[in-house]
């Protein structure tokens, strides 16, 4: 948990995973084109069943109700549990659809949606409760990473000109991302409520913290506000109203404030 810890339940895995996947009920480990899911209880964790893929595993998410895995180019979307969750077209989905020639380089998941980028520049939406495409835009080159807001309103991407831009597609805007550091490794968005407008990105020793305000009447913005160090051996895989939870070499979990926290809670005050 983010905010306050619970304790940590033990996974016994036949296989040394080369990928995994975590939503908030289920647990994925897999290697090559093969998966084990798993159901998450209060201390337990139980087996549920085992799947196979058409190609090499490059990335896979997973959400309350399904899992998407990415390999050679496509996207296979399908559901974890079957039972009387959905109908029998809803089982399982391939991207891009039928007649579409998209190389599919990175994908999102969130709770509604599933969202993809191509190496020509598409980016696509598909709503999940109404099982169609809702938004498609077309960037100017390919797209070579994204990371969705939680809500999936906004996702931040890096294009392979290794430029770094926020889209919304709502309003089909897409705002340049400046500073972004040239070697960023990761992107996080801020996975609270109050602070979902705010992202860091990491360059390999830093966290570099940046702020949207789209609505600006002046035109959307994203503002570069400050970076933190990040320790050697150290690596964030969760930020949480400015804290920042980092793994170590060993394993464990350490957390650090943004050095910046303090002036994006100032400026959130003078926004209201």
């Amino acid at each position: 948990s983010a905010v306050e810890p619970i304790a940590s339940i033990t996974v016994a895995a036949d296989i040394e995973p080369s990928f995994l996947a975590l939503g908030p009920f289920h647990l994925a480990l897999g290697m090559n084109n093969r998966a084990w899911f798993y159901l998450m209880g209060e201390t337990n964790v139980d087996l549920l069943r085992d799947r196979e893929y058409l190609g090499t595993v490059q990335d896979m998410q997973v959400n309350a109700d399904y899992c998407a895995v990415r390999y050679e180019g496509k996207i296979q979307l399908h559901v974890l549990e079957s039972e009387g969750v959905v109908t029998e077209e809803r089982e399982s989905k391939i991207f891009p659809e039928t007649g579409k020639s998209d190389v599919i380089s990175t994908m999102a998941l969130t709770p509604d949606f599933l969202i993809w980028g191509t190496d020509m520049g598409g980016i696509g939406y598909f709503l999940l409760e109404d099982w169609t495409i809702v938004s498609e835009f077309k960037h100017i080159t390919g797209i070579k990473e994204m990371v969705a807001e939680p809500g999936g309103t906004k996702i931040a991407f890096i294009d392979s000109k290794n430029q770094g831009y926020i889209y919304n597609p709502n309003t089909d805007q897409l705002v340049l991302v400046k500073d972004l550091p040239e070697s960023t490794k990761k992107i996080l968005w801020d996975q609270s409520p109050v602070d979902k407008d705010k992202l860091i990105v990491y360059d390999g020793e830093a966290m570099h913290t940046f702020i949207l305000d789209l609505d600006n009447v002046s035109g959307a913005t994203v503002t570069h506000l400050g970076q933190t160090k990040v320790p050697l051996g150290q690596f964030p895989i969760l930020l949480y109203a400015g804290e920042v939870s980092l793994q170590t070499q060993s394993g464990k979990l350490v957390k650090v404030t943004l050095s910046s926290h303090d002036i994006t809670h100032n400026l959130s005050l003078i926004h209201i």
